[in-house]
């Protein structure tokens, strides 16, 4: 095993508003480091195209998702829904 992977399946949360210029980054960084991950993208209503960018990985990867708040709720809300 290399220093920088992770043996088996990993699932992130990642709470979002207003972060299309630093998702791709973000989702770059992640599949690097684990080579089974899926990753849940909760959006809190952003309006800088946050959405169609994860939509746009989503068709690319297949293993990110988007879950759709309807208004600001904060990070707490996005992170309630899973717990």
């Amino acid at each position: 095993m290399k220093n920088n992977e992770l043996m088996g399946d990993v699932t992130v949360i990642v709470p979002v508003y207003n972060e299309k210029e630093v998702i791709a980054v973000t989702f770059t960084e992640l599949r690097r480091e684990c080579r089974q991950i899926k990753i849940i993208v909760v959006d809190d209503n952003s309006r800088d195209g946050t959405r169609e960018l994860v939509q746009a990985l989503h068709e690319q990867y297949h293993n990110v998702f988007l879950v759709e708040r309807p208004g600001l709720m904060g990070i707490g809300g996005a992170l309630f829904i899973y717990v």
